[in-house]
């Protein structure tokens, strides 16, 4: 028996979602791990990536260990690090693209409270 892609997908979201809440949590409460802007410190999120990347690892493992297998095959550690890596991709980069949106909308806001003040 394999593990069901659905039970793979839950992984991946799971590992998506810690990269994702990592992006916006307040660092600030933990010093020793946030910069002067709030933000993780880049070797603790280094670190942090990588242990949710594991965790994917180690879950998708453990979910195909559930399913009687005996032991995991090559194919399928190569899947669940895969997979788990491009989970955490995306969790990482989905947030900074949607704070460039927001920026972006925030300029152009500013910019047209500008120019009206210019007209003013």
């Amino acid at each position: 028996m394999e593990i069901s892609t659905l039970n793979l997908l839950l992984i991946y979201a799971l590992v998506a979602a810690l990269n994702t809440a990592a992006h916006w949590l307040p660092w600030d409460i933990a010093p020793a791990l946030a910069d002067e802007r709030g933000r993780m410190r880049r070797l603790a999120a280094y670190v942090y990536g990588t242990l949710t990347i594991f965790l994917g690892c180690v879950l998708g493992a453990l979910a195909e260990g559930l399913t009687g297998a005996n032991e995991v095959g090559l194919t399928a550690a190569i899947l669940f690090l895969a997979g788990a890596i491009v989970s955490a991709g995306l969790g990482t980069l989905i947030p900074y693209c949607l704070d460039t949106l927001r920026e972006k909308e925030i300029l152009a806001a500013d910019v047209k409270d500008y120019e009206q003040t210019l007209k003013g």
